[in-house]
């Protein structure tokens, strides 16, 4: 293995760049840097997430009012001899 000083610093897995190995006015700007980096990318990623949840939605109620029109066709009043086969018991659900 070889000697700690030959290894590669060690990265922070969202900022590029190598660490600073001191706390100096670059390295503070380096970790702001890193840090609205980061924001930024969630800042994006909810982003996505706001507009595939709205497509999702406008999907949902495009289905529910196909659905809807289909149901209220459904729900029509009985005639007169649907009601009577309802009331003798022989009415089946979907019979013309």
């Amino acid at each position: 293995m070889p000697p700690p000083s030959a290894l590669p610093p060690a990265r922070i897995p969202f900022c590029w760049g190598p660490p600073p190995d001191t706390i100096t006015a670059a390295g503070a700007s380096f970790f702001s840097a890193c840090i609205m980096d980061f924001i930024s990318d969630i800042a994006v990623n909810m982003l996505l997430l706001i507009v595939c949840l709205y497509l999702l939605s406008v999907c949902v109620d495009a289905v529910r009012h196909w659905g809807g029109a289909r149901e209220e066709a459904e729900d029509m009043p009985l005639s007169q001899a649907e009601w009577a086969r309802l009331s003798a018991g022989t009415y089946e659900y979907g019979s013309v």
